[in-house]
């Protein structure tokens, strides 16, 4: 599968920390050399498909043709209860 990324995906990367950044390049290059790997959680949310990059960050993505295109880095909140 080939992947890309849109302006928005690059707006949210440059604007994570660094150490956020290196994460994400880490496990994007584990995406492409194992996309079942069970840290990535990697899975389909309806019409999107989505990746963890550490505990409170995910990326989406999309499936178009034969690409995987980047929407975008997005915090996620953790509860506790």
């Amino acid at each position: 599968m080939n992947h890309s990324a849109s302006r928005g995906f690059w707006h949210c990367y440059d604007a994570l920390p660094a150490n956020i950044q290196e994460l994400a390049d880490k496990n994007f290059a584990l995406l492409q050399a194992d996309p079942t790997h069970p840290s990535l959680h990697f899975k389909k949310v309806g019409r999107f498909r989505s990746a963890r990059v550490g505990l409170q960050h995910r990326t989406l993505a999309w499936k178009w043709k034969r690409v995987c295109s980047g929407s975008g880095l997005g915090t996620t909140q953790i509860m506790s209860g």
